[in-house]
């Protein structure tokens, strides 16, 4: 076996990976931007929404890089369930203050 065909399993995995990462990433991109579009929040409280995804996402990096487990369809299920509640709190101020 020479040298190129002993690397192909290699690169079918990682083109294999890459795919499933891009789609596992484009799906959150995707439901977490029709979540925001749909919120009808203001600017400010959009920002805070960015601000806590940004941090999510170094969560589930630092996860990935920790447990050196590639697979981030959980955490990011997880993180987008985390903005959806954030979402609908800020989209439902009162109902989060009677609910105390």
């Amino acid at each position: 076996m020479d040298e190129r065909s002993s690397k192909f399993p290699i690169e079918s995995n990682l083109a294999d990976l890459e795919q499933d990462l891009f789609g596992v990433l484009f799906e959150f991109h995707k439901k977490t931007m029709d979540l925001l579009r749909n919120s009808g929040l203001d600017d400010d409280k959009l920002q805070s929404v960015s601000k806590r995804i940004k941090q999510l996402l170094a969560d589930a990096t630092a996860e990935m890089e920790r447990t050196k487990n590639l697979s981030l369809s959980g955490l990011l299920d997880a993180a987008y369930e985390d903005v959806k509640s954030m979402v609908d709190e800020l989209s439902n101020p009162q109902d989060s203050v009677e609910s105390v």
